[in-house]
């Protein structure tokens, strides 16, 4: 479930976890046209990894949602070719051994940007 302020994951009824908007590192979508996999990297904690076939809605409202909280873009990430996104995706156990799977800026899809830096002319 989706705010305007916060993300919420119910299982059946219960409420597992739930973080703010802002906590959104950045998101990871795979850029395999038969897959609508996508990762939300969460700062100081663990990622979700998630699927579902309305992906690209549910990722420009986030994008939506984060600019308007933190007035900056969330960051995109774009893998191409693999064939899921499981080692682009931070668990509980990587986060508790200081490891965080966030991919490089390399990797980075700046087109996905709704504010642009204009300081450089």
């Amino acid at each position: 479930m989706l705010t305007n302020l916060n993300i919420y994951n119910f299982h059946k009824k219960e409420l597992k976890r739930s973080f703010p908007i802002s906590q959104l590192a950045g998101l990871t979508k795979a850029l395999n046209e038969k897959s609508q996999e996508f990762v939300l990297h969460v700062r100081d904690e663990y990622d979700y990894r998630l699927e579902t076939k309305d992906r690209d809605e549910l990722i420009l409202t986030l994008k939506m949602a984060h600019l308007s909280v933190t007035r900056e873009n969330l960051p995109i990430y774009g893998i191409p070719k693999i064939k899921n996104l499981e080692s682009f995706c931070t668990s509980e156990n990587d986060k508790r051994r200081g490891i965080n799977r966030i991919p490089l800026i390399l990797a980075r899809l700046y087109d996905e940007d709704f504010k642009t830096d204009k300081k450089n002319g």
